[in-house]
């Protein structure tokens, strides 16, 4: 087929990279999170299966509109990326047991950075495939990315305030405050990316 040749075995080994990653911190979050009771082998499975799948239809879409292969993949690297935010948040609020508050807003700047550094890699490698690292790209993105910094916390801070309000858990409504900010900050990302730093 004429499209097959959008997608390469490059794409076929990164899906099989982040949908191992997106097992592993899946299984992570959920456990700690201690949201369902099933063996963290088949929560692995589920997760694997499950991106396979997403991706696979994208791939589909992208054989007729070859651009939306970038965004398949882009989301992709946000799920990895929102599970390294959310498994490196967790593990500093679990750490010193605070879970709201101004630590809370330092863990979450905290575990963003540790994102920000997969993302760079993630995207610059695989989602546009950047021919090389100069300073000014890296200086664009880190920009870019600080803005996305800023929607991200105060979104998160601000999604938390509301959510403390709904009677559920100190960790369960931080985790849902930052994978809300994840979600308003990919698409501040996405276009700053492909717009000024991967053209």
């Amino acid at each position: 087929m004429k499209g097959l040749s959008n997608i390469e075995r490059r794409d076929i080994g990164g899906t099989l990279i982040a949908a191992f990653f997106v097992g592993i911190l899946g299984t992570y979050v959920i456990s700690i999170l201690d949201i369902v009771s099933f063996s963290p082998f088949l929560i692995f499975a589920v997760l694997f299966v499950v991106v396979w799948i997403c991706v696979g239809v994208g791939m589909g879409i992208s054989l007729l509109f070859s651009p939306f292969l970038r965004v398949v993949k882009f989301a992709l690297v946000g799920g990895v990326n929102t599970l390294v935010d959310v498994s490196v948040l967790n593990l500093l609020m679990v750490a010193s047991d605070t879970y709201t508050g101004v630590y809370f807003s330092l863990f979450k700047g905290i575990s963003f950075l540790v994102a920000l550094a997969n993302s760079y890699i993630w995207n610059a490698l695989w989602t546009f495939q950047s021919e090389g690292t100069t300073r000014k790209k890296i200086q664009t993105f880190v920009i870019v990315s600080l803005g996305g910094l800023v929607v991200n916390v105060v979104s998160a801070y601000g999604i938390q305030v509301v959510l403390a309000y709904g009677g559920l858990s100190g960790q369960l409504f931080s985790t849902l405050a930052a994978l809300g900010a994840v979600a308003l900050s990919m698409v501040w990302n996405f276009v700053g990316y492909s717009k000024f730093v991967f053209k």
